[in-house]
């Protein structure tokens, strides 16, 4: 492991690395280009992580060499999409099993960069470019994709968000500020899901529940939601008032989810009913329960 995090890098230079090298972290530096070749006496190379840098530009090809790399994380960067990524920067990564590409918040992205040609690709984080998510035909090769992170500006999750990658096991909606619908059959498609999470969305806890609708009568290890609370942003006071009762008619749909761990955390949940959290389902699969962070009466 050649771990060259904190240390100021500005440039990188390929000699200073061992070629036998198998993790190269370049975390929290300064980095702000990625040249031709600049990896590619790393043969061995398969973990690779420039996280928290200041990339704005990556060049055609800035992987080469790097055939037998696995993880590689371009999270926290300024990376966009079509001026960022050429076409086909990540094709010679053709065993990569992992790819972060979350960026900072305050971008908005037109497109997705290519990933059709990763079909070993397991582990996918991105963020949304549109108004809707869209999950669009160049992810159908992603035939083992098992677990997908989405953030960015994306306002709705439709029932055709997801229609190309029916085979996740994970889904992580994370930093989705601007979320505001997901549709009732947004998460139809994913009938082998066994982990989802719902994490700092204004989406309230009303429209989140109503969503579970579709996972009914599924086996899941977790279900996450964190801070989704309503705000006197984006809704008045009677509806963030109501928003924070959770009631038998608000988790009908969760309470038929065969799941072992549940937690709703910081969602301003200030009264649960006698009957929200009781099923025979539950009874059966429920293992833990955690609504700390709520100012529960």
């Amino acid at each position: 492991i050649v771990d060259c995090s904190y240390k100021g890098i500005n440039v990188i230079n390929s000699s200073w690395f061992d070629s036998n090298a198998t993790s190269l972290l370049l975390d929290y530096n300064s980095i702000s280009v990625l040249t031709n070749g600049i990896f590619s006496n790393l043969q061995q190379l398969r973990t690779l992580s420039i996280t928290r840098n200041k990339l704005e530009r990556i060049f055609d090809d800035a992987f080469l060499g790097l055939e037998s790399l696995e993880f590689l994380n371009l999270e926290y960067n300024y990376l966009m999409p079509k001026k960022s990524f050429p076409l086909n920067v990540f094709s010679s990564l053709l065993n990569l099993k992992t790819l972060l590409l979350v960026q900072e918040l305050s971008l908005r992205n037109k497109s997705f960069p290519d990933v059709r040609r990763l079909t070993d690709l397991t582990t996918l984080s991105l963020d949304t470019v549109d108004v809707v998510v869209s999950m669009g035909e160049e992810f159908k090769e992603l035939k083992v994709l098992s677990s997908l992170t989405l953030s960015g500006s994306a306002k709705v999750i439709s029932n055709q968000s997801f229609i190309n990658v029916p085979h996740l096991k994970e889904l992580r909606l994370t930093n989705l500020g601007q979320l505001s619908e997901i549709d009732t059959q947004g998460l139809a498609q994913l009938r082998f899901l066994n982990r989802l999470e719902i994490n700092s969305s204004t989406i309230g806890v009303t429209k989140t529940m109503r969503a579970l609708e579709p996972l009914q009568n599924q086996n899941m290890t977790e279900i996450l939601l964190r801070y989704i609370k309503l705000t006197s942003r984006n809704q008045a006071p009677g509806l963030i008032n109501q928003d924070g009762i959770l009631d038998r008619n608000k988790t009908k749909y969760l309470l038929e989810i065969c799941v072992s761990k549940f937690s709703l955390i910081d969602s301003n949940i200030y009264v649960v009913t006698n009957d929200a959290m009781v099923s025979e389902t539950w009874q059966a699969c429920l293992k833990f329960i955690d609504l700390s962070g709520n100012p529960l009466k």
